[in-house]
C-alpha cells in the first residue's frame, strides 16, 4: 500500500508488534518481564503485511529515540552468492569484505555500531525471501540480544527452517494478520474517496476485496479510472460490473497463463458456475490440479455444512477468464456444467437457474418448464434482466404459463412502453384467463410505470371485476386493495380487503399479500394494533413466498413499516425497516425499485426516532434509486420526505428545491401528504410559524376526509409541535376516544393539554414517554417547551433542569433543530462538571471522586454547587434521578 491509501485499522496487531520490540522491561530482580525478542508478522499477499510493518517500526521510533531502527525488503535474486545480499542496504559500507571464518559475527558487530549505543531494531519484509546468510544473521541477533527482529513472510511461501525455528521455539512473537473487517474497510474507503460511500457499494466492495486491502485499494482505483466509481451527489455509487486497471489485469492474467491444463480447466469451470461441490470440481478435472490451485489461492475451499463447496479466489479472475476464453470453448464448458449438475439431479438451490442459464448460452436445449422455473428463481433474486430473458425464451418455446409471468415483469422493468405493447398484442394463443391478467396488470403499468394515476385507475376498476371473480384474485385482489389505497381511496380499499378475507384462500403466497395489503389499509384507517400484528406475520412470511410473488419485496412492505410507525413503535420500524434494506443492497443484482423504497422506509424511520443526518443519508439513496427505475409514482415522494429531513439539518435552500421537484409530478395521494410536511417544516424553519399550523390544519382536514385518522393525527400533533395546541384539542380529543389505537392518541392529547395549560410538570412526563418509545427528537421538544413552561411559572431551577436535558436530548439527533427546541434555553456543564456530576449521580463520594481524578475534595465541592444550579437539582438523589431515570443523560 502506497502512499495516498489509508492506513486504518489494526490497532490491535500495532500495539503487540511495538510492545515485542520494546526494550524488555527490568523487573526489581533485574531481570526482563519479556520474552520475545521481536515479531514475525505472517498473512496472505495483500493483507498490508508491509504497511502495518512500516507504521508500527515508525511508531516505535517516534516515541523511542534511544531505538535505532534499520528496514529493509528481502527479493529473490540470483545474488545468493554474495554474502548477506538480502541485507546489504542496512549493512554499513565495509572497506574490506567479511571473513570466511565468522561472517555472521562480524556482521552483527557492524550492526551495533551502526547504531552508536542505541537499542537495534531490525526490520526485514518477505523474510521468506532470504539468503542464508542473512537469515543466521537475524537468528544470532534475535537470540543472543543483539537486537529486537521484526520481519514479515508470506503465507503458503516456504520460507527457511533457520527462520522458521525462531518462531516455533517463540523466540520471536507470531502475528497472523487477519483481513480486514468490514468496519475498517469502511473507514479505509471513507478516508481514500474523502466522502460517504453508498450502503450497496460498500456491501459489494467489502464482499469483492473480503478484507485484502491491496485489492481493495486496487478495485476503487479501477473503479475511478473507469469511471464505474464515481461520486453523485457526494455520494460515491459504483454502477456496472466489476472492472480491472491495466495492472490489476496484467497481475491476473500471469497468473492464469502459468496454469497447466487440468488447472485452467479447473478456473473456467469455475469462471462460469460461481461454487462447485470440491468432489464434483475434482472430478471434472484432478485432485492435484484443485489443490495446486487452493495453494497458490487462485481458487478458495469453503465448508458449507457437511460439503466442502470451491469458487475463484476473486470475482475479476472470473470476469477475466469469460472475457478472454474463445466462444466456442466457452458454450463447451457452459454446456459441461449443465450435463453434470443435471445428472446430480440439480438437487442445491439455484441449480435451475445454473442450468437453465447455461442451456440458453451453449445452446443446448432447454424445456418450458423449466425456462419458467428458472425464471421464477431469477426474479425472487431480483435479476429482472435475466428473469424477461428466461421468460421470453419461454414464450418462444410456447409456454402458456410464461405469458402471465412476462406481462407481470414488464410492469417492473422499467421500460412502460415495451410492456404497453405486450398488453396490447399478446400472443394470440394466450387464454382468456390470462387475457384478464394481462387487463388488469395494464392498469398498473398506466399507474406505476407512466405515473397517469387517475387515467390508470379508471382502467383498474374496470378490469376489476373480472379479474376478482378469476383465479387470480388470489394475489391481485390485495393488489387491488393496496392500490385504491395508495390513490386515496381508502374506503373502497376497506371494503375490498374486507370481502378478500371472507374469500377462501387460493395459495399461502396469496395469503401473504393479503396480510401485506391488509396491514397497509388498517394502519392509515387508525387500526393500528391489527395492523402490527398482521404486518409481522406478513414480514415472516416474505421468503418463504417472494419466489412466488418476488414483487412482495416492493412497496407492500411499506404497510407493515408505516403500521409500527403510526403505533409508535418507531424502534421496531426502524429496525424492519433496516433488515428489510440491508437484505436488498445485499443482493448485487436486487430490483433496484425495491431497494429504493427501503431505503424510504428506513429514511423516515431514522427521522422518525431522531436520526436526522441518517435520515438524510438513506433518503438521497432513495431518490437516486427512484430516478434509476424511472419510478415516477414514488419518486416525488422520496423528494419530498428528503426535504423535509433536510431541513431538519438547516439546508433550506436544498429542501426548498426538492419540495418543488416533488410538487411537479402526479402521485400516489396516500402517500403525498409527506410534500405536506415538508412544507409546514420549511415554513416553521423560515420562522412562519402561522403559515405552518395553517398547512399542518389544512393537511390534517383533508386526511380526515379521505379516511386517513393515522395522518390526521399525525399532523394534529405536528401543530403542537409548532406550539399551537388549542386548534388541535378538540379533533385529538376525538381521536383519542378510538378512532385511532395504540399509545400516541393519548400521548399526543397529554402533550397539546400540557402545553396549552403551561403544564411543566406534565410536558416534563410527556417528553419522558416520547423518550421511551425512541422519539429522542420529539423527546427534546416536549421537554424544551417544559423548561419554557416552568420559566413562566418562576421556576428557574426547574428550567434549567429541563433545558440542560432538552441540549443533552437534541445533541442525540444529529444536528436536528426544530422551533421548539429553541423555545429552551441550556447552560450546559463543563467537561470537568459532567465527570464530577456523574460520579456523584452513580453514588460516589467527594473524597473517592477527588482521589480518582487526582484533584482536592474542595474543589469536587464547588464543581458540584455549580452544576445542581446548571440543572437546577438540590441534591444528589435528584442528581442520579436526572442522570439514571426515563430518558436519561447519555455519559459521555
Amino acid at each position: 500500500m502506497g502512499a495516498g491509501w489509508p492506513f486504518v485499522g489494526r490497532e490491535s496487531e500495532m500495539s503487540t508488534i511495538v510492545a515485542a520490540l520494546r526494550r524488555p522491561k527490568r523487573a526489581g530482580n533485574g531481570r526482563a518481564e519479556e520474552a520475545y525478542a521481536g515479531v514475525v508478522l505472517a498473512g496472505p499477499a495483500g493483507t498490508g503485511k508491509s504497511e502495518l510493518m512500516r507504521h508500527a517500526l515508525n511508531r516505535l521510533a517516534r516515541g523511542d529515540r534511544s531505538v535505532k531502527v534499520l528496514r529493509t525488503v528481502a527479493y529473490a535474486s540470483s545474488g545468493d552468492k554474495i554474502p548477506f545480499h538480502a541485507l546489504q542496504r542496512v549493512l554499513p559500507p565495509r572497506a574490506e569484505p567479511f571473513s570466511a571464518w565468522n561472517p555472521v559475527q562480524e556482521a552483527a558487530e557492524s550492526l551495533r555500531a551502526a547504531a552508536g549505543g542505541r537499542a537495534l531494531v531490525v526490520g526485514v519484509d518477505d523474510a521468506h525471501l532470504l539468503d542464508d546468510l542473512s537469515v543466521l544473521l537475524l537468528a544470532d541477533l534475535a537470540r543472543s540480544g543483539g537486537a529486537r527482529v521484526a520481519v514479515t513472510v508470506r503465507d503458503g511461501e516456504p520460507a527457511p527452517a533457520t527462520l522458521t525455528a525462531l518462531w516455533k521455539e517463540r523466540v520471536l512473537r507470531r502475528v497472523d494478520l487477519l483481513p480486514l473487517s468490514d468496519a475498517e474497510v469502511e473507514s479505509a474507503l471513507s478516508a481514500a474517496l474523502d466522502g460517504q460511500v453508498e450502503r450497496s457499494t460498500l456491501a459489494r466492495l467489502q464482499a469483492a476485496a473480503r478484507g485484502n486491502p491491496l485489492l481493495l485499494r486496487e478495485l476503487v482505483e479501477s473503479g475511478r479510472e473507469v469511471g464505474a466509481l464515481a461520486a453523485v451527489e457526494g455520494v460515491w455509487l459504483w454502477r456496472g460490473p466489476w472492472t480491472a486497471s491495466p495492472r490489476l489485469r496484467e497481475l491476473i492474467r500471469a497468473r492464469i497463463e502459468r496454469l497447466d491444463c487440468d488447472q485452467r480447466h479447473a478456473v473456467e469451470l469455475l469462471a462460469f458456475a460461481g461454487s462447485l461441490g470440491l468432489n464434483m470440481l475434482t472430478g471434472l478435472t484432478s485432485p492435484a490440479a484443485v489443490e495446486a490451485l487452493e495453494r497458490t489461492g487462485l481458487i478458495r475451499v469453503d465448508r458449507d455444512g457437511d460439503r466442502l463447496q470451491t469458487g475463484l479466489g476473486h470475482p475479476l479472475h472470473g470476469d477475466l477468464v469469460r472475457a478472454t476464453l474463445p466462444m466456442t470453448l466457452a458454450r463447451t464448458r457452459q454446456a459441461e456444467l449443465a450435463d453434470v449438475i443435471a445428472r446430480k439431479g440439480a438437487r442445491r438451490r439455484g441449480d435451475t437457474l445454473r442450468i437453465a442459464l447455461w442451456r440458453l448460452e451453449s445452446g443446448t436445449p432447454a424445456t418450458p418448464e423449466s425456462l419458467v422455473a428458472a425464471a421464477r428463481q431469477a426474479w425472487a433474486g431480483s435479476d429482472l434482466a435475466l428473469t424477461r430473458r428466461l421468460l421470453s425464451a419461454a414464450v418462444a418455446a410456447g409456454s402458456h404459463e410464461a405469458v402471465p409471468l412476462l406481462g407481470d415483469l414488464l410492469v417492473f422493468s422499467g421500460e412502460p412502453e415495451r410492456a404497453e405493447e405486450f398488453y396490447a398484442d399478446p400472443p394470440a394463443w394466450a387464454s382468456a384467463e390470462v387475457r384478464v391478467r394481462l387487463d388488469f396488470v395494464r392498469s398498473i403499468n398506466l399507474l406505476w410505470g407512466f405515473g397517469r394515476v387517475e387515467e390508470g385507475l379508471r382502467l383498474m376498476k374496470r378490469a376489476a371485476p373480472a379479474m376478482l371473480a378469476s383465479s387470480w384474485r388470489d394475489d391481485l385482489g390485495p393488489v387491488y386493495a393496496g392500490w385504491l389505497a395508495y390513490c386515496g381511496e381508502l374506503t373502497a380499499a376497506l371494503d375490498v380487503a374486507r370481502d378478500l378475507a371472507d374469500m377462501p384462500v387460493l395459495s399461502e403466497p396469496g395469503e401473504t399479500v393479503r396480510l401485506l395489503t391488509h396491514a397497509l389499509v388498517a394502519a392509515f384507517t387508525g387500526r393500528t394494533g391489527e395492523a402490527c400484528a398482521t404486518g409481522r406475520r406478513a414480514m415472516a412470511r416474505m421468503d418463504a413466498h417472494s419466489a412466488v410473488v418476488p414483487w412482495l419485496r416492493g412497496t407492500p412492505v411499506l404497510g407493515p413499516i408505516f403500521a409500527l410507525q403510526f403505533a409508535g413503535a418507531f424502534q421496531e420500524a426502524e429496525t424492519t425497516a433496516r433488515d428489510w434494506h440491508d437484505t436488498m443492497i445485499a443482493n448485487p443484482t436486487a430490483w433496484t425499485y425495491a431497494t429504493g423504497v427501503s431505503a424510504l422506509a428506513l429514511g423516515r424511520s431514522a427521522r422518525l426516532t431522531g436520526r436526522a443526518a441518517a435520515s438524510v443519508r438513506h433518503l438521497r439513496d432513495a431518490r437516486r434509486l427512484f430516478r434509476e427505475a424511472d419510478a415516477l409514482s414514488l419518486a416525488h415522494i422520496g423528494a419530498a420526505e428528503l426535504a423535509h429531513s433536510l431541513v431538519l439539518l438547516g439546508r433550506l435552500d436544498d429542501a426548498r428545491r426538492l419540495l418543488a421537484e416533488a410538487r411537479t409530478s402526479e402521485g400516489f395521494t396516500l402517500f403525498a401528504f409527506a410534500m405536506d410536511a415538508a412544507a409546514a417544516a420549511i415554513a416553521a424553519a423560515e420562522h412562519d410559524i402561522p403559515e405552518a399550523v395553517a398547512i399542518c390544519s389544512r393537511a390534517a382536514e383533508r386526511a380526515r376526509f379521505m379516511g386517513a385518522p393515522a395522518w390526521e393525527l399525525s399532523f394534529l400533533h405536528d401543530t403542537v409541535r409548532l406550539g399551537e395546541p388549542a386548534s388541535a384539542l378538540p379533533r385529538l380529543t376525538a381521536l383519542s376516544g378510538g378512532a385511532v389505537d395504540g399509545p400516541l392518541p393519548a400521548l399526543y392529547l397529554r402533550h397539546a393539554t400540557a402545553l396549552a395549560a403551561g403544564d411543566g410538570p406534565g410536558l416534563e412526563g410527556v417528553a419522558a414517554e416520547f423518550a421511551a418509545l425512541g422519539a429522542m427528537l420529539a423527546a427534546a421538544e416536549a421537554v424544551s417547551q417544559a423548561s419554557a413552561a416552568h420559566l413562566a411559572m418562576g421556576k428557574k431551577g426547574s428550567a434549567r433542569r429541563c433545558a440542560w436535558r432538552a441540549a443533552e436530548w437534541a445533541a442525540l439527533c444529529e444536528g436536528a433543530r426544530t422551533p421548539a427546541l429553541d423555545t429552551g434555553h441550556a447552560t450546559a456543564l463543563t467537561r470537568r462538571e459532567y465527570q464530577i456530576a456523574l460520579r456523584a449521580a452513580r453514588g460516589e463520594t467527594n473524597a473517592q471522586i477527588a482521589a480518582a481524578l487526582g484533584i482536592a475534595s474542595r474543589t469536587v465541592g464547588n464543581h458540584l454547587y455549580r452544576s445542581y444550579e446548571k440543572l437546577g437539582v438540590n441534591n444528589r438523589t435528584e442528581l442520579s434521578d436526572l442522570f439514571t431515570g426515563p430518558g436519561r443523560i447519555p455519559a459521555s
